[in-house]
């Protein structure tokens, strides 16, 4: 009947509205939770994954946990090193690394930056035998005391600050990610060195700062003047992980022109490429022929010197474009062994050469000799070693500073800055050198490196002398760690390296950005603590305009 056929439709109809408005409050309920009335995660999962997820979710809170107590346990230890060495807040946001207590950890700054890839390896990640030290050497030379449970460590930005120590070196970072190509790249040039006193072998890897990928172009020699600075340059070339070289003049965004050993500079260049003069020239004399358009002008004899004597600083303008250079030492040089000191047969080699325009190194020639007599060294050699040329690795002549505790070398009277130094410094004798106005980057310093001496002052000279060789293992350990200060800092790439970060560094601050780099022309060029003197600073060490 009628009334049945109305129940029927109204239970119907009710059924229906229950249905839906249940519907519309299950989603109400679970909007914004990600999931659905059902209990899935729609499109990723089901319900049954429901107790895998709680159960990930739980680990991952636990590993939080985890990871934020050894986040505060390195936290404590890097203010214990704050505390220990006064470094500042502000250079560990620079992404300075600090030695780490074993905690992983990495700091913020540009990751194509060296100092910016801080992470920390463990000691079985690192390539190389268990006994293979891998060091470097501090911006300003310190030891950094190494605990007993930590054998990879690097240093803070602010070494320069940092306390002294003669017994012990720091050392370098190992290897940190086996797909990180930078880092590849620059271990690939490491260059080992074992210690024949106790069979231990020392990696260290030169600084390379720059990375933008420059294509650089040579000029080529012209004939036979200047070979062995155009073989350092060109085995810089080589060697740099981060530039590409061309023939071609007219794709290079680097030409480098050495006025020595071509004397006639490149006519045409690509519009926009950097044109980098590298005079090696002795005296402070400027190359004429130099086009007007170049970025920047290295100068080997930085300044005014007469018969050993400072007289005044360079007088090149424009003064902003003008900036200092020295010599590197050659990976030919570098023959593999710190010799023992009962390997080292001789007392002192001076193998410098006596001529008339050449008067302080003939008296510091003099003074070794005489010293040689007064202190009655049976095997030592003074003079000219051998008469090799100047196109050849001389064995003889490298062969006999190998033999030596002590080397003495002299700058040329009256300009700055021989390739006789930085061979010396590959020798692994202790090196007794002159004083040095010419700013270097990462620079060489007294009784840390070298032992610097005044051409003026012979009592003095003899002193240190008699005394180094009274003290073998002191003189030793300084030898060691100008011989390593020197392949961190001071090889052929590195001084490429140099060249071409001081002048992308030109480049960010004109357009106003901040500079990645450290130790660059413009940084050193009015340092005095850049040079290597034993007097106090002339009172005219810088003209105005370069300060």
């Amino acid at each position: 009947n009628m009334n049945e056929r109305r129940l029927v439709f109204g239970g119907i109809v009710a059924f229906v509205l229950i249905i839906s408005l249940s519907q519309i409050w299950s989603a109400f309920l679970y909007k914004g939770t990600g999931f659905n009335s059902a209990g899935n995660v729609p499109g990723v999962f089901r319900s049954a994954d429901l107790e895998s997820r709680v159960i990930a979710l739980e680990i991952a809170l636990n590993e939080s946990a985890r990871r934020e107590a050894s986040f505060k346990q390195e936290l404590r230890h890097v203010k214990g090193i704050l505390d220990k060495y006064e470094t500042t807040p502000k250079e560990l946001a620079l992404g300075s690394p600090l030695p780490s207590s074993g905690a992983f950890k990495r700091v913020g700054g540009d990751v194509g930056h060296p100092r910016a890839r801080s992470q920390v390896p463990k000691a079985q990640d690192l390539p190389g035998e268990p006994s293979v030290q891998h060091l470097t050497l501090p911006k300003a030379h310190q030891g950094l005391p190494r605990e007993p449970s930590v054998q990879h460590l690097t240093l803070p930005k602010a070494h320069q600050e940092l306390p002294r120590h003669t017994d012990t070196l720091p050392v370098i970072q190992g290897k940190q990610h086996a797909e990180d190509l930078q880092t590849d790249r620059e271990r690939a040039l490491e260059v080992c060195v074992i210690d024949d006193a106790d069979g231990k072998k020392i990696c260290v890897a030169p600084d390379i700062q720059f990375r933008s990928g420059w294509m650089v172009h040579m000029h080529p020699q012209e004939g036979t003047k200047g070979w062995r600075f155009h073989h350092l340059i060109e085995q810089g070339i080589s060697q740099h992980p981060f530039i590409t070289t061309t023939k071609n003049i007219m794709e290079a965004d680097v030409v480098l022109w050495m006025p020595t050993s071509t004397p006639n500079p490149p006519q045409t260049m690509k519009n926009g490429s950097r044109f980098i003069v590298l005079d090696e020239g002795d005296g402070q004399g400027q190359v004429t022929k130099a086009m007007p358009n170049y970025v920047a002008y290295f100068k080997r004899s930085w300044v005014d010197k007469r018969d050993g004597n400072y007289k005044g600083p360079p007088r090149r303008r424009p003064a902003e474009k003008y900036w200092p250079m020295v010599y590197s030492s050659s990976d030919k040089y570098h023959q593999g062994h710190f010799e023992a000191l009962d390997d080292r047969t001789r007392e002192v080699v001076c193998s410098l050469r006596c001529f008339d325009r050449q008067p302080t190194r003939c008296r510091v020639l003099n003074w070794v000799k005489q010293a040689v007599t007064d202190l009655e060294l049976k095997n030592s050699v003074t003079g000219e070693v051998n008469h090799g040329g100047r196109k050849e690795i001389n064995k003889g002549y490298f062969q006999a500073m190998r033999e030596a505790r002590i080397v003495v070398t002299c700058n040329p009277s009256h300009w700055e800055g021989d390739f006789r130094f930085w061979e010396a410094m590959m020798s692994g004798a202790l090196i007794f050198v002159d004083e040095m106005w010419v700013p270097q980057p990462y620079a060489i310093r007294h009784k840390e490196h070298v032992i610097l001496y005044d051409t003026k002052d012979q009592d003095a000279f003899r002193e240190k002398l008699k005394y180094y060789l009274s003290h073998p293992e002191e003189a030793r350990e300084i030898a060691r760690r100008g011989y390593l200060h020197a392949l961190r800092y001071h090889r052929a790439v590195s001084r490429l390296d140099y060249f071409l970060r001081s002048v992308h560094e030109q480049e960010l601050l004109a357009e106003g950005k901040e500079s990645p780099y450290s130790e660059t022309a413009l940084a050193i060029k009015s340092d005095p603590s850049r040079a290597l003197m034993v007097r106090p600073k002339p009172y005219n060490w810088a003209r105005r305009r370069l300060l």
